[in-house]
């Protein structure tokens, strides 16, 4: 597994998007509100009305750092 693994997972499951939201990660992992939430907390996002959106590079960056190889 490689971040670059990580981040074509994560897009796949945005749907072709390059940002993501709580609900993909979730779907995307298997995980549930509070990894997901564990995973993007500190990280930047856009606002659209009560969904948050964050950069799927970021949250594959993220993810990658709590890959044990």
């Amino acid at each position: 597994m490689t971040k670059e693994s990580i981040k074509r997972a994560l897009i796949k499951a945005a749907g072709g998007a390059t940002f993501i939201t709580q609900g993909d990660i979730k779907r995307c992992l298997g995980c549930g509100n509070d990894r997901a939430a564990f995973i993007v907390k500190g990280l930047g996002f856009i606002k659209f009305n009560r969904t948050k959106q964050y950069d799927v590079g970021e949250v594959a960056a993220r993810i990658w750092e709590y890959t044990e190889v």
